[in-house]
């Protein structure tokens, strides 16, 4: 396998300073990429060990497993994305109660929109920015074409097709995500989502498109 990393992780924005106000009301963070956990530390200052306290979802074992890197004790774990975490956590937040949603400043609104539209409030923190790489830092494209693509998120679709300039565009495309997939389908990829957001789940369906 072939790791091309067309999206870098910049420096984090100053996002904690938003949390001083509305602290105290948060019952629950929300995690749905694992660069926000790191990315909350990061920022977070003197309230990380608040923070560290309060019960954590994550969209995906991969996201579910920096969270607890960071500390954090994992509740929930959703594999089908921001509006499924969403159902999954409003279920579980007392009435009255606050979620945090550490993101990045180029983010998806539906997990939020999910939340609020079920009549849980959510603070949105900026904790990491991302930007595509240039194409003089990426490796060199293999000469032959791969079995498969993985993609693992509707950014890094765009990135990857400016990258690559659609080289592989005939060749089967994995998605993390129905987000994703469907990202992949308005450019014309060809692609099917991975059926659970689970490092097994990727192993199986890459093994299965490349037999």
């Amino acid at each position: 396998m072939l790791g091309y990393p067309v999206l870098r992780e910049e420096a984090s924005p100053p996002g904690a300073a938003g949390l001083n106000g509305g602290l105290a009301a948060c019952s629950l963070v929300a995690f749905t990429s694992r660069r926000g956990p790191a990315g909350l530390r990061r920022a977070a200052g003197e309230l990380w060990p608040a923070l560290q306290r309060l019960p954590a979802a994550a969209v995906g074992a991969v996201t579910a497993e920096a969270a607890r890197r960071e500390g954090f004790r994992v509740e929930i774990v959703g594999d089908e994305g921001g509006e499924a975490l969403a159902e999954l956590v409003a279920g579980a937040v007392a009435p009255g109660g606050t979620v945090l949603h550490p993101c990045g400043r180029e983010r998806r609104e539906e997990f939020r929109r999910a939340l609020e539209a079920r009549g849980v409030p959510v603070i949105e923190v900026v904790v990491y920015g991302v930007a595509e790489a240039a194409v003089a830092e990426l490796p060199p494209l293999p000469a032959d074409a791969p079995c498969a693509v993985l993609l693992t998120s509707p950014r890094a679709v765009r990135a990857y097709l400016n990258a690559s300039g659609g080289r592989y565009a005939g060749v089967p495309h994995l998605a993390l995500g129905p987000t994703t997939a469907a990202a992949a389908a308005e450019v014309g990829l060809r692609v099917r989502a991975v059926p659970r957001n689970t490092p097994e789940a990727v192993v199986e369906e890459l093994c299965r498109t490349c037999s």
